[in-house]
């Protein structure tokens, strides 16, 4: 049988037609995907914007965040390539200017510092030749043309007094007639003490955020810390921020306790009174508390009092802090970790704690007025002042969990996640403690010593427990799941 022209164009028309439809079809389908893959790009590179901006060089736990992000968009490594490469090369141009701007001022800081050092040793030269001259024209007149001590001095003692006015001979009298008084000599200054010689102090960049009682954002600013890094095990650091000594108001006015006793109806808040002027020394605090991976390295070594289980935490995960410890673990903790490197690693002090969470704040969290869930983590259910009520996680977060912000020192968790031990002995109050930032013993046995000081609020708590001056204690033998550390390393002077 022979079809027609016209029957055989009947058959193949509609066939062709439906194949024309299904052609379309999938051309806008692959267009639809397309543009859904372009936006996920947009939206992975403006995370990665914002992940470079609020810290910079990024750390393992925000490269695994991102990772993390990168998968659940379906994202290729060449594209997101194509996406970080142009702003890493772009920040690690600003780096290196930076890092050579800070060279250069450093030394003409240094070059400022020789010429002022070879001018005072000049002008003490020249004190000391005129001291001396006018001591033989005395010892050849055989009288006292400048001094006579009331006690027996000699030549090189005066020489010795006369030289420390390093000025000129007018100071050199007066430094004798004080010596008649028998007044001892003004004690020197320390300076600032410096990271030892085999300490690499590296800088990093984030940024602050600052909001209201409402919980807005009022101010972002960019700001910069050193931290040195300990690898622990198998590439697991320990990240070591550089906390510069200062002073600072601890506790809480006695008038703002008694509004939060009023408006939160709990007497607690009476803990953290009388406030008082502390001066803290400089000293290396935990970018972030510790997590189960560096708990596993330490743990691994071997004890120095105590056995420590490798894996005590509720929530597991080796980036979500370390919890379920007591204070002897984490002091064990400490132990093995300065014995296996060969520094002084313990736990902060209560004045350490605060001071290093304040950064140099006085509201009463280092975000500002309050804190949302966007900033910490926390029970957002509650509220402390006029925000709105957020989310709340019933769980620990990954240390340093984007986008929570650290604070102006670049520590991050201080408010929430874990409570933090501290060093000291529980004191139901700050009467009589230390003006140096040291802790405050219990002056009883440490068999004895029931309770530790805890610091900075958790996953479960409410926002008042997660201020920078709220106290708390629980026993030091006991173990909870919202309860970890974090460490400080102290370096002694040599002189």
């Amino acid at each position: 049988m022979q079809l027609t022209d016209e029957e055989v164009l009947q058959i193949k028309q509609p066939i062709v037609d439906r194949k024309k439809i299904q052609y379309q079809k999938q051309l806008e389908e692959q267009k639809r995907k397309q543009e859904e893959y372009k936006e996920k790009l947009q939206r992975y590179k403006q995370e990665f914007l914002k992940a470079v901006q609020s810290s910079y060089p990024l750390d393992r736990y925000v490269r695994n965040g991102l990772k993390t992000l990168q998968q659940s968009l379906g994202l290729r490594d060449e594209d997101v390539e194509r996406i970080e490469n142009p702003i890493v090369e772009q920040k690690e141009a600003e780096a290196k200017k930076r890092k050579e701007e800070e060279r250069r001022r450093q030394q003409q800081e240094a070059e400022r510092e020789r010429q002022q050092r070879e001018e005072a040793e000049r002008l003490q030269r020249q004190a000391t030749d005129r001291l001396e001259q006018q001591e033989a024209e005395r010892l050849g007149q055989q009288q006292s043309t400048i001094i006579t001590p009331s006690i027996p001095i000699t030549r090189k003692q005066f020489l010795k007094w006369a030289s420390l006015g390093g000025a000129g001979l007018v100071t050199a009298v007066v430094v004798a007639r004080e010596f008649n008084k028998e007044q001892p000599p003004a004690s020197e200054e320390q300076p600032p003490l410096p990271a030892p010689a085999n300490i690499t102090l590296e800088p990093f960049d984030f940024e602050v955020k600052t909001v209201n009682a409402e919980g807005t954002v009022i101010e972002q600013k960019k700001s910069q810390a050193q931290f040195f890094k300990e690898d622990l095990d198998n590439g697991v650091p320990l990240e070591m921020v550089s906390i510069p000594g200062g002073k600072f108001l601890m506790g809480t006015e006695d008038e703002e306790i008694e509004r939060l006793v009023q408006k939160f109806n709990w007497d607690g808040f009476r803990r953290e009174k009388p406030q008082h002027e502390v001066t803290v020394q400089p000293f290396f605090m935990g970018k972030y508390p510790i997590t189960q991976a560096q708990w596993r390295a330490i743990a691994s070594l071997p004890k120095v009092n105590r056995d420590l289980e490798p894996s005590p935490s509720n929530f597991k995960g080796d980036e979500r802090p370390i919890e379920q410890v007591s204070w002897d673990d984490a002091v064990e903790f400490c132990q093995r970790l300065s014995k296996a490197r060969g520094k002084k690693y313990r736990l902060p002090t209560e004045a350490e704690w605060e001071y290093a969470c304040r950064a140099g704040t006085t509201t009463p969290f280092h975000f500002g007025e309050t804190i949302t869930s966007e900033l910490a983590n926390y029970n957002g259910n509650n509220t402390y002042a006029s925000e709105p009520k957020g989310g709340y996680q019933r769980q620990t977060t990954p240390v340093g969990n984007f986008p929570f912000p650290p604070n102006a020192f670049g520590l991050y968790d201080m408010h929430g996640n874990v409570w933090e031990w501290c060093e000291d002995d529980w004191h139901d109050n700050y009467q009589s403690v230390p003006k140096d930032g040291s802790s405050l013993p219990s002056g009883v046995s440490s068999k004895q010593i029931i309770r530790g000081a805890i610091r900075g609020g958790s996953w479960k708590n409410t926002p008042s427990n997660c201020r920078s001056a709220c106290r708390h204690n629980f026993k030091r033998g006991d173990r909870n799941n919202n309860i970890g550390f974090r460490v400080v390393c102290v370096f002694t002077r040599t002189t």
